[in-house]
Formats: structure tokens, C-alpha cells, sequence
């Protein structure tokens, strides 16, 4: 299973910039910090300079700056302890908020909401998802034909709740991401990293 092309198809709608160079296929969202949205899908040694290459091989003088596992999410059937619910690209602020504190960065919450609220309007087979526990915002996800790969939890438990909620909403098994910290059981399963030089 090649997951480079799935992982492009699923973040190529959310970019600002799209271009094919060699081998490569390269986007770019340059007012966001979205790793996979402003990377090079596939090395090529004629990208611009700093080069933020995504592969499943290392790539030479390029440092690894993300590992992550990519695979098949099968639903466990638990009970959930968030409620996750379906939402309307109106409340991208919300998304936008979670993802930036889960990742750190609450900076950059306006220019993530403007950008994805601006894409999300564009391209409605977005689902995004918000999930709460008691009525405290604990994680978001954007699903896309069965693909949810951009996500935030506040609470390391959201993830299976929000991966379950889609599964079942999709009617089907979930490719999705994991980065470090995140152990979930994933079928056909694959290493890859981001690599920045």
C-alpha cells in the first residue's frame, strides 16, 4: 500500500500551493505550521531550500524532524468516555483551537482558523468532528472518505473516541496517523518521517 499517495490526496485540498517537481509532489500552506501541508510528498533534489521531505525512506543530509506511524484503524467497540460530534465548517474556530493547544502552539490558532475555515468552506467532503467530556473541548479531527489523518486531542483517550465515532460514521475500518506518545493498534502499518534540510 503506497500511503504517500493517500496521505497527499487527503491533505492536497487543504494546501495553498501545489506543484509537481521531478518525482515530487510539493505543498505548501506557508501561513500555517502544518507539517503535511507544506512538505514535499517524495524527495527531490531541486526543491527550494529549507526542504521539508515526508517518506518512508530517510533522505540523505535531510535530519528527521516527525516520525510517524500510518495504518488502518479497526473500531473496538467501547464505550466512549467523550462525546464526539459532527460539526459545520462554521466552528473551524473551535477546530483551530484545539489542534494548537494539543500541539503546543497557541499562537498560531487565527491564521490555522482563517486558512482551514476559508478550505473547509470550499471543500465540504470535510467532516470535521469535535469531541468534549464534560462540556470541556478535549479534541478535534477532520475526516475526509474514510482518512483522518489531521487531528488534536487535549486528553490521549479522545483519539480512540474520535477514530471510533469515524469509523462508524464511515462505515469502514480509518487510515489515520500516529505521531509519538499515540499507541493504538493499526493494521498495515507504516513508519515514515518528516525530514527537513
Amino acid at each position: 500500500m503506497n500511503w504517500l499517495d493517500g496521505l497527499y490526496a487527503y491533505h492536497q485540498p487543504l494546501s495553498e500551493v501545489t506543484r509537481g517537481q521531478d518525482n515530487s509532489r510539493v505543498l505548501a500552506a506557508p501561513l500555517t505550521p502544518i507539517l503535511a501541508l507544506n512538505a514535499a510528498y517524495g524527495d527531490s533534489e531541486v526543491l527550494p531550500a529549507p526542504r521539508l521531505v515526508l517518506s518512508q525512506k530517510p533522505v540523505s543530509g535531510l535530519r528527521l524532524v516527525q516520525a510517524i506511524q500510518v495504518g488502518l484503524y479497526l473500531p473496538d467497540g467501547a464505550d466512549p468516555g467523550h462525546q464526539v460530534e459532527q460539526v459545520s465548517w462554521l466552528q473551524t474556530r473551535q477546530f483551530a483551537k484545539v489542534l494548537c493547544q494539543s500541539w503546543g502552539m497557541p499562537s498560531w490558532e487565527e491564521p490555522i482558523s482563517q486558512h482551514l475555515s476559508m478550505k473547509l468552506q470550499e471543500h465540504r467532503e470535510y467532516v470535521p468532528l469535535l469531541c468534549y467530556q464534560e462540556g470541556q473541548l478535549t479534541g478535534g479531527a477532520l475526516l475526509k472518505n474514510r482518512q483522518m489523518h489531521l487531528w488534536g486531542v487535549l486528553q490521549p483517550e479522545a483519539l480512540k473516541d474520535l477514530l471510533n465515532y469515524a469509523a462508524a460514521f464511515s462505515e469502514g475500518t480509518i487510515e489515520t496517523t500516529l505521531t509519538a506518545g499515540f499507541e493504538l493498534p493499526l493494521q498495515d502499518k507504516a513508519m515514515l518521517g518528516y525530514w527537513l534540510g
